[in-house]
Order: C-alpha cells, then structure tokens, then sequence
C-alpha cells in the first residue's frame, strides 16, 4: 500500500481538531492501519528547496 496525503480545514472541520486533538498549524500525523503511530506538529524550512 502507498502512502496518502490528506488536507484537512480544521477551521471547518473543527470535530477532526478535536477528535486528533490538533492544536497547531501545520499538524502532521502519521497513522498506520488507522492508528497514530507519529504526530509532528509546526513546520521547519530547514532541508526544503
């Protein structure tokens, strides 16, 4: 399986906020057969072209 990236609004889709419990933009979460395995919170331009 490959993997896939989704775009949330949580501005409009404040129950995903809440049920993942994201508090910051950007929030990265990783999840593997549907639970969190990772959750990387707030963006770094180091290492970006």
């Amino acid at each position: 399986m490959s993997p896939s990236l989704l775009k949330v609004d949580v501005d409009e889709l404040n129950t995903i906020a809440e049920e993942w419990e994201i508090e910051a933009m950007p929030t990265f979460l990783f999840l593997k057969e549907g639970k969190l395995v990772n959750k990387v919170v707030g963006g770094n331009k180091t290492g970006r072209e």
